[in-house]
């Protein structure tokens, strides 16, 4: 599967990190740097990925994932596995906010956070 390329630079266009995540067959479908995070500044992203994907941290399975990547080097702080939702969007400040639009039930590894459709709103930490 395709992979997928993930750059830092900044607003002059001057190159801070890239990194190149090989597998996965990942879309990004949001990505957002934020720089009052807990831990640090950080780049996060939401993708969606038609195969298994380790970005350090252990094995995602394939569907919508979510990682932190830190703001000075690239290394992954964090990922995890998200549920299927539509319009995904990430606000800045204090970390990221995840906005989406729930056909379902929406499980983010707390139990069901949505019961019924409709909008929802998420902080994503470690």
């Amino acid at each position: 599967a395709a992979g997928m390329y993930v750059a830092w630079l900044y607003n002059d266009g001057t190159h801070r990190w890239s990194k190149s995540i090989a597998g996965g067959g990942c879309t990004p479908v949001a990505i957002r740097a934020a720089d009052q995070t807990p831990g640090g500044v950080g780049l996060y992203l939401v993708a969606d990925c038609s195969a298994s994907l380790d970005l350090g941290g252990g094995l995602l399975p394939p569907g919508r994932i979510a990682a932190k990547f830190d703001g000075a080097t690239g290394a992954v702080v964090w990922s995890r596995p998200l549920p299927s939702f539509s319009d995904p969007h990430l606000l800045a400040g204090f970390g990221a906010v995840l906005v989406g639009r729930a056909t379902s039930a929406l499980d983010f590894g707390t139990g069901a956070e949505l019961s019924a459709p409709g909008v929802f709103l998420t902080r994503l930490i470690p």
